[in-house]
């Protein structure tokens, strides 16, 4: 357990000394989506936890950019709100299932 905590504040303070937050934060101007803000507003972008992980991540951001024209998720809607409250029970509207199928 004490290498997993020491892991994990190592990891911690590399992402501090190369300044995540901050990157994150500029990336976040260039999101489309309200989660894709909110994860690159908090820091949450994904990190390879392994070197072919990362280079996995570096191949599909390579394979993003090499398509002729940018990917449109402007009809993306964030449904997180209504499937939080479906899991704890709450009643949902007709108009938030419609959203969710979409």
């Amino acid at each position: 357990h004490h290498r997993v905590r020491l892991s994990e504040t190592l990891q911690n303070e590399t992402l501090k000394t190369l300044e995540w937050p901050s990157v994150c934060q500029q990336v976040s101007a260039f999101t489309s989506t309200t989660m894709g803000f909110a994860a690159a507003q908090s820091g949450r972008l994904p990190l390879g936890r392994s070197p072919e992980e990362s280079r996995t991540l570096l191949d599909q951001t390579t394979a993003a950019m090499a398509l002729p024209q940018p990917l449109d998720f402007s009809g993306i809607e964030d449904v997180t709100e209504i499937v939080n409250s479906s899991i704890s029970g709450d009643l949902v509207t007709i108009r938030e299932l419609c959203a969710v199928k979409r």
